[in-house]
């Protein structure tokens, strides 16, 4: 029997395929329809009867919805209430929040919440906590959404376990998140009345610094390390108040004894380099910071750190379009010494489109590099656009929407909408800003603010915008290995208008 029908069913459909597939002694095809009801409506009175029902009937509730490598995310929601009717309710807590992390929009979230109340005790804190870390790390857009439900389901668990300190951490920082910093205050001092261990007494040393208590959080950050002198964490903690404040002396040395402690720790190396320059405004730690942030294109905290000490840095990551990676061959044997005839003509061949200023590169590139060479370019697949694409904010979409009941893969794939500004990276699925656009001032203006809207496919590298005075005009220019766009703004501060462009 298939698993992913024709047509998509409504709700009332699906129950009463349910009940049908039940009187014919089905119960696998009945456990299916029910998880399908069950995702349109999660907390129906009739839909939660029907499973409760095929569960008592059945000698062991997980045979009905068992898993494969692409069970679709309504039939694991299911599993997870087997799991409970078999009082494993840690490992159901688990799975369902693995199902909320995939489907946020559908409210699965009061099942734990029922659960956390009724057998709280059953639940192991650690488990519970780790799994609500986990779902917090791939929310993005319903995070907001999601909290007051998931401080409950905290609350919940908490009353079972309420001097756990991981539970306890979790539980501050969902308040927090949530702009109810006295509730995150009372608890984070609760549990290290409870449990005075160095991690909550950083927690709640976090708490009042965002609270705005600077001296408070100071305060228990040396009570943390009174507690344990190598936690790392309250190291990172002071210098990161330090750098704040501008007291640059005292963050180099709290960073450096985190590095003492962890040599390994990417955000103190970053933040040590800043705090370096800050404090003796020598530029060689911030060409140590620019090689770093190179070799850690991961590291966040370098590239932020980098930003703020020059008038702009953002990356772009490396071209993937096949026609840059041909021109770019070309450039290669160019320098190599490969010989090239006196009219060279290429004929380009991609099979799908790329964009629009691929071409406009590969059109620049030639004109510097090699005049007398020519190139057609062809394109096996021009797409139409997606039907499917859902209105946003952004008037826009980037990937496909697939309907639910026609994509049994778990965890289901979901749109991915436009972000505000147009330089990216991506990790996997979910794609990031490559940078904050800098607002204008003597140092960033118009100049500074056209050359991040400019969309580079080409750019192999980390680029730097460098900007000087001279008389009443200034000139910028962005430095791309080989390529230079240069631009000259007329007027003080105002700039009136782009005079020119050459490569």
């Amino acid at each position: 029997m298939s698993q992913t029908p024709p047509t998509s069913l409504s709700f009332t459909e699906d129950l009463a395929a349910a009940r049908r597939a039940r009187d014919e002694g089905d119960a696998i095809h009945a456990a299916f329809h029910t998880a399908w009801a069950l995702s349109v409506r999660p907390n129906d009175p009739e839909a939660l009867a029907m499973a409760e029902s095929l569960f008592g009937d059945a000698d062991d509730p997980r045979d009905l919805v068992p898993l494969g490598p692409e069970t679709a995310f309504a039939l694991v929601a299911l599993r997870a209430r087997a799991l409970a009717r078999m009082e494993d309710y840690t490992q159901a807590i688990e799975s369902l929040l693995q199902v909320v992390a995939a489907r946020p929009d559908i409210s699965y979230v009061p099942w734990a919440i029922e659960w956390a109340r009724k057998h709280g005790e059953r639940v192991d804190p650690r488990a519970g906590a780790e799994a609500v870390r986990m779902l917090l790390s791939r929310l993005d857009d319903y995070a907001a959404v999601l909290l007051p439900s998931l401080i409950e389901f905290v609350e919940a668990l908490r009353t079972h376990h309420r001097e756990h300190s991981a539970l306890a951490l979790i539980h501050v920082r969902l308040l927090r998140q949530h702009g109810e910093m006295d509730a995150a205050l009372n608890v984070a001092q609760y549990t290290y009345t409870h449990n005075r261990t160095p991690e909550m007494a950083a927690v709640l040393a976090a708490t009042h610094r965002a609270r705005g208590e600077r001296e408070r959080a100071i305060a228990m950050l040396h009570e943390s390390l009174t507690l344990d002198p190598r936690f790392a964490a309250a190291w990172l903690d002071l210098g990161d108040m330090s750098l704040d404040t501008g007291d640059f002396s005292r963050a180099a040395n709290a960073y450096e004894s985190a590095l003492a402690i962890d040599e390994d720790m990417g955000w103190a190396k970053a933040s040590l380099l800043y705090a370096r320059y800050q404090q003796t405004g020598e530029r060689e730690y911030i060409h140590e910071l620019e090689d770093y942030a190179h070799a850690h294109g991961e590291n966040e905290r370098a590239r932020v750190l980098l930003d703020a000490s020059t008038p702009y840095v953002g990356y772009v990551p490396d071209p993937q379009e096949s026609s840059i990676q041909a021109i770019f061959q070309i450039l290669r044997d160019i320098e190599s010494g490969s010989p090239l005839p006196d009219a060279p003509h290429w004929t380009l061949r991609v099979s799908a489109l790329e964009a629009p200023s691929v071409r406009l590169v590969l059109d620049q590139v030639l004109r510097l590099k090699i005049p007398q060479a020519s190139i057609a370019y062809e394109v096996d697949h021009v797409p139409h656009p997606t039907r499917g694409c859902p209105a946003t904010r952004s008037n826009g979409c980037f990937g496909t929407t697939m309907e639910p009941r026609r994509t049994p893969g778990f965890p289901r794939r979901l749109p991915i909408r436009l972000r505000r500004s147009l330089l990216w990276r991506r990790n996997g699925l979910p794609h990031r800003h490559g940078g904050t656009p800098p607002a204008p001032s003597p140092r960033t203006s118009a100049p500074t603010m056209l050359q991040f809207c400019w969309r580079q496919w080409f750019i192999r590298h980390y680029r730097k915008v460098v900007c000087r005075r001279g008389g009443g005009s200034r000139a910028c220019s962005l430095r791309v290995r080989t390529f230079s766009l240069a631009s000259t703004m007329a007027g003080r501060g105002r700039g009136v208008g782009v005079r020119s462009f050459h490569w």
